[in-house]
């Protein structure tokens, strides 16, 4: 179920990375990075306008994501 909720999360983001429906905020935690919420996990991503790339540089449950990374 997860996984699934993962791929059409990425799927919107990559549509428009700027959907306030998203819940995309700054990571503050690293530079030029981002944190979307996908239900109980996030997803920490950098965005490439330029090649119109999106890196998912980490992905897990949210107590392990702000503590581990």
């Amino acid at each position: 179920a997860d996984q699934k909720k993962v791929a059409e999360k990425i799927k919107l983001l990559s549509l428009n990375p700027h959907d306030p429906q998203l819940s995309v905020a700054p990571y503050l935690e690293a530079q030029r990075s981002w944190r979307i919420r996908i239900g109980d996990l996030r997803a920490i991503y950098t965005l490439d306008k330029k090649s119109k790339t999106i890196l998912v540089e980490y992905l897990g449950y949210r107590g392990s994501v702000y503590k581990g990374h």
